[in-house]
């Protein structure tokens, strides 16, 4: 699940593991401290990855894409085509889209 806002940041303040930390293009920047996983969230929107008592892994919220678009991202998947337009992914790769 994602989280976003307060409900992030009361999920941090309870934990007491270290928090993963990503860029905007999905590249791991180190884990650090939950108190410290708090002082990023104050300079930038962050969405942390994780379930209801423990986030796994926070990264920046850039502004094109929004939380609610993040959710949706997977039912939005089409199968990767060429430029004949034929299908060329595996046929384990689902695609959601109709």
């Amino acid at each position: 699940m994602q989280f976003i806002g307060n409900q992030l940041k009361n999920i941090l303040e309870q934990q007491q593991r270290e928090v993963d930390v990503y860029d905007s293009r999905s590249y791991a920047r180190g884990s650090v401290k939950p108190a410290t996983a708090l002082r990023l969230l104050e300079l930038r929107t962050y969405v942390g990855i994780g379930n209801a008592k423990r986030i796994r892994a926070i990264r920046p919220l850039d502004g094109s894409m929004t939380i609610g678009q993040l959710h949706q991202a997977s039912h939005l998947t089409v199968r990767p085509r060429d430029e004949r337009g034929s299908l060329f992914a595996p046929d384990w790769v689902v695609e959601h889209r109709k």
